[in-house]
């Protein structure tokens, strides 16, 4: 008996078939698109355009501006936005530049371990219960003096 013989005489066979047939068609409908990012990924981008509209404004005031330096002092802004003293990266200037410009991958690294820091520190805050310049669960029931 041939294959093909097979799907025509058993209609579960053809049936099954007809199935995975729709179900690949309906996975390539859905990776059409662009993939999402993660939460994660979404902030690096976000920092990363920051970062490099930040420098590409000091390049164009002063062409011969050191990134090394430059990536310390925007992640020191950053970090007091988030109420981060110090990331304490280590930012070495001959990785952070290649060939003229700067290294994404090097960068990317760095945006990471900052990122996570954050993070640590945003969940450190909820965990507290300081949410949105509240008072908290814990000054809920306390009768305020001002």
């Amino acid at each position: 008996m041939k294959l093909l013989d097979l799907f025509e005489y058993d209609p579960r066979v053809g049936a099954a078939l007809g199935r995975a047939a729709q179900g690949i068609g309906q996975a390539g409908d859905t990776l059409k698109g662009p993939i999402p990012l993660t939460a994660k990924l979404q902030d690096m981008e976000t920092m990363l355009n920051d970062f490099n509209k930040k420098l590409n404004a000091k390049l164009n005031d002063n062409p011969d501006i050191a990134v090394a330096p430059f990536f310390a002092d925007w992640a020191e802004e950053v970090g007091k936005k988030a109420g981060i003293k110090s990331f304490g990266l280590n930012v070495e200037p001959d990785k952070i530049v290649q060939n003229g410009k700067p290294n994404s991958k090097y960068v990317r690294g760095l945006l990471s371990q900052m990122i996570d820091q954050i993070n640590a520190k945003e969940k450190e805050f909820k965990n507290k219960g300081l949410k949105g310049g509240g008072f908290g669960k814990q000054f809920a029931k306390k009768k305020q003096n001002f």
